[in-house]
């Protein structure tokens, strides 16, 4: 959540725009720029986790981290198979769940934040669901997958897809 854009940008084709989520919500330049270019082959390893405030709607530029060497970068979150983000990983892993499952969690985690039952549900149809297809049409998560792990349930997660044996690209993050 660190690095999205202010809702005039995230919001511009309308509040409940599926592009706009899909295409405005997050400023993916900062992510490479900030996060993950520095961390690759010749990158400096100084790294800023976050340069948006989401709440408050305003920039939040921390100061710069310097990782570790024998550092590992695990990042969670939406459309990470981007194409304008894809070449920066090393290993890609995808969470695969059923659209109900996804619905059941993503309404209710909103109901959770203050938004009411309707509005959520209102939220998942018609912006982050129609979003989510919009990229698995583009990006195809997983055909570009590593490994691929069925999330139904969080108390029995089952690996679909793993390498035999992991071999570290040439490019992107540890």
């Amino acid at each position: 959540d660190g690095f999205h854009n202010p809702k005039t940008i995230r919001y511009a084709r309308g509040r409940m725009s599926a592009e706009g989520y899909y295409h405005d919500a997050r400023d993916l330049a900062a992510v490479r720029r900030e996060l993950l270019d520095p961390l690759g082959p010749g990158g400096t390893r100084e790294i800023r986790t976050h340069v948006f405030d989401l709440e408050a709607d305003v920039p939040s530029i921390p100061a710069v981290v310097r990782f570790a060497e024998t550092g590992m970068l695990v990042v969670d979150g939406t459309f990470l198979a981007r194409p304008e983000l894809a070449s920066a990983w090393d290993i890609h892993v995808f969470l695969k769940t059923s659209r109900q499952t996804a619905r059941f969690r993503g309404v209710t985690r909103d109901v959770h934040l203050g938004v009411s039952t309707e509005q959520a549900e209102s939220m998942f149809d018609n912006r982050y669901l129609p979003a989510f297809e919009m990229y698995v049409q583009d990006a195809k998560p997983e055909s570009q997958a590593d490994v691929i792990i069925e999330l139904e349930d969080f108390a029995s997660p089952r690996i679909v897809r793993a390498p035999k044996e992991y071999k570290r690209k040439s490019t992107g993050l540890s």
